[in-house]
């Protein structure tokens, strides 16, 4: 059966080397294709590129900040420009929006800088920002308002308490809307706040 087996495989196999072999034969070599011009490689669309956005004036918030008895506030920014500087000035709001510019901040392109609060306003000679709270501005001048990030660290000192609070731009379109959250009290030794902030130029009214 073997035997058999192999001589039934071996006319297969022949005819199929002899189909290939023809196939080389009758097709022409690359070479033979070529019209004597070398072929043209594909050419890929070169992107639009935008016109960069000119310099403005930017602004971010903060909705809270404070000096007061046993908590520390630390700002956090940086500067995600590639291969520019930027320069931010912070200015501390107390809580009747009363404004106190620090001094300002440069910053490195891709660097972060923190600020300890309480060190800035002894640096600018202001007292009455000190055991204190309000919200915070920063000003810079940019392209976009993303070239800044910036955070603030609020923390309780010799505790493990400590709450992140990311900068905002202010809402240019919101007409009405409204804001929801939830409280925790698990004991009378907690106090807990509650901290609104208008971050724009007009009086806002508001039902709680």
């Amino acid at each position: 059966m073997r035997v058999a087996s192999a001589v039934r495989v071996r006319p297969l196999l022949f005819a199929a080397l002899l189909s290939v072999g023809l196939a080389l034969l009758v097709i022409p070599p690359a070479s033979a294709q070529s019209s004597g011009n070398p072929p043209k490689s594909p050419q890929h669309p070169i992107p639009h590129q935008h016109p960069a956005l000119p310099p403005a004036d930017q602004e971010q918030f903060f909705a809270y900040w404070t000096t007061e008895t046993g908590w520390t506030s630390e700002l956090q920014l940086r500067n995600n420009a590639a291969n520019q500087d930027l320069v931010v000035t912070p200015a501390l709001r107390l809580a009747d929006g009363a404004e106190t510019s620090l001094g300002p901040v440069t910053i490195k392109p891709q660097e972060v800088k923190s600020i300890d609060l309480a060190a800035a306003i002894a640096a600018v000679e202001a007292p009455q920002l000190i055991g204190n709270y309000g919200s915070l501005v920063l000003r810079y001048h940019s392209p976009t308002p993303a070239t800044l990030y910036a955070a603030m660290m609020v923390s309780r000192m010799g505790h493990a308490i400590a709450f992140h609070v990311d900068a905002t731009g202010e809402s240019q379109d919101l007409q009405i809307g409204s804001r929801e959250g939830i409280w925790w009290l698990p004991k009378d030794t907690v106090s807990d706040y509650l901290i609104l902030t208008n971050q724009g130029k007009n009086t806002l009214p508001l039902d709680l």
